[in-house]
């Protein structure tokens, strides 16, 4: 067997350096943690200040690896200075597995990701930047209540947040934690880059106290996320994962925390320099007998009776009108924007940029007379997606959709709304026969297109999300934390779970 072995620039242990411990092991060392790289399997031991994590985690890529290089790079960045350290497994007729570690000074966690690379290009939707060896045995929680967390992919449906007893098998999108419910020793382990990827968690364990198996993994897709079809492939030259977070705390709920931020490290939230939005709007109470009349009741109501006893933030109180504003004329919402205004009030409206209630595929959209629906829906085998609440999916992408959104933005602004609330927004991301631009290759990416046209256009307003997916976030300036809730105490105690374990 022919073995290649590169050793890039040895730093001394406090910087940060690669042992080479044998020809098949090599140790990476920086800040708190300490990785055992097995070069022939890919798959290292995760070692925390002196204690194992995990052993034999790698990246479920199969076949003969024969040769290697590794190297490492001196690196800052806004997670602060570390090191990345990168191997490279090639085979014979086999594309190449890039795996990359970063680490990072004082911090509780690292990155990784994996690639595969072939000149002949490389296609897949599946790919695991962290997978356990089938024999692993992870008992680091200790005895007591062990738990997992399981996030939903968006807040459809009236899903729910479960802290699940550690036993069989789960799965979470984006995120999860592995927990001591006792001490709160946990395990924190999510991917923080959603350009491209639906990404999945699985937990398992086959007795008491001990994590089976442990993988975060790219191409989730089914009803957690609302898809008919499989998740898309991504193809080209080198495919790479998202970046994913691993990380052991004290405290997982810190842990938590922790993932927030590297997520807004890696695509910043929307800033927003006025106070949070406080008011009315219009839904669970009028639905769809919304009226010009009502709206100027009410936005007398709030100043005669309620802006005056402190209902209200900074001075302003926002009065948003949601679905069945469409009736009105625009005589009618320019005039409502006005008496919003005259009485200390912000007026707000709602949008659904990637949805086709009316499910008339001969429809021009928007009045539009290049395009109908039926050349902007988002098809499944072939088929319309018939989305949550009835609207039919449509492409992002598509420059019927993006005309609307312009089109949409220009009117609200010039009739004087300053709030905007989006919604069915998951409509938008579905996995799809194909999509108008050619360059996309899953829901994600067309999401990202669609969302990032959207901020463009609707510059100036406050944006905030509705149904949606949790991530991508740095598209609005906050986002719903659950679904609809009205005054019973099971919708109070269905909003609390998503403010605890969101």
């Amino acid at each position: 067997m022919r073995r290649k072995i590169c050793v890039v620039t040895l730093f001394l242990v406090f910087i940060g350096q690669i042992v080479m411990a044998g020809g098949n092991t090599a140790d990476f060392k920086y800040g708190k943690w300490h990785l055992k790289y097995t070069l022939s399997t890919g798959s290292a031991e995760y070692i925390y200040q002196g204690k194992t994590v995990f052993d034999k985690v790698g990246t479920g890529v199969s076949g003969t690896y024969t040769e290697y290089e590794i190297g490492q790079e001196e690196i800052t960045d806004g997670f602060g200075t570390g090191m990345c350290f990168t191997v490279t497994r090639s085979g014979e007729n086999l594309p190449s597995v890039i795996q990359r570690f970063f680490l990072y000074e004082g911090k509780d966690y690292f990155l990784t990701d994996v690639a595969l690379s072939d000149e002949k290009g490389v296609e897949t939707n599946y790919l695991r930047p962290i997978s356990t060896e089938p024999d692993t045995r992870c008992d680091i929680l200790g005895k007591g209540d062990n738990r997992v967390l399981i996030v939903p992919f968006d807040n459809d449906k009236w899903v729910r947040y479960r802290s699940s007893d550690l036993r069989g098998g789960v799965n979470s999108f984006e995120v999860s934690a592995v927990y001591n419910a006792d001490t709160r020793r946990g395990i924190v382990i999510g991917s923080v880059e959603h350009d491209t990827w639906k990404s999945g968690v699985r937990i398992e364990s086959d007795e008491p106290g001990i994590i089976s198996r442990l993988e975060l993994y790219t191409g989730a897709s089914g009803e957690g996320t609302r898809d008919v079809l499989p998740h898309g492939k991504v193809k080209g030259k080198t495919v790479r994962s998202p970046k994913t977070f691993f990380g052991y705390f004290e405290d997982w709920r810190d842990g938590m925390e922790e993932f927030g931020r590297a997520c807004a490290t890696i695509a910043p939230p929307l800033p927003w320099n006025l106070g949070t939005p406080f008011g009315w709007n219009s839904w669970a109470k009028m639905e769809f007998r919304l009226s010009y009349e009502k709206v100027l009741e009410v936005s007398d109501f709030f100043k005669e009776n309620l802006q005056n006893n402190n209902f209200e933030n900074n001075g302003i109180v926002y009065i948003g009108m949601d679905a069945g504003w469409a009736k009105m004329s625009d005589e009618q919402l320019a005039d409502i924007a006005r008496h919003c205004k005259a009485n200390g009030q912000k007026a707000g409206i709602y949008f659904t940029p990637f949805s086709d209630w009316g499910k008339d595929p001969e429809a021009y959209i928007n009045g539009n007379s290049g395009y109908k629906c039926k050349d902007a829906y988002l098809y499944a085998n072939g088929k319309t997606q018939n989305m949550v609440a009835g609207g039919l999916a449509m492409d992002p992408t598509h420059p019927a959709i993006k005309e609307r959104i312009r089109e949409t933005a220009e009117r609200f602004k010039r009739l004087g709304y300053e709030y905007i609330k989006i919604d069915f927004l998951t409509h938008g991301c579905a996995e799809a026969d194909y999509y108008y631009d050619p360059e996309v290759q899953t829901g994600m990416q067309a999401y990202n297109k669609g969302m990032a046209y959207l901020l463009e256009q609707m510059e100036g307003m406050y944006i905030t999300m509705a149904i949606s997916p949790l991530f991508p976030s740095q598209y609005a300036h906050s986002r719903r934390i659950a679904c609809d809730a009205w005054a019973g105490i099971g919708d109070t105690e269905y909003t609390l779970n998503s403010l605890t374990y969101g």
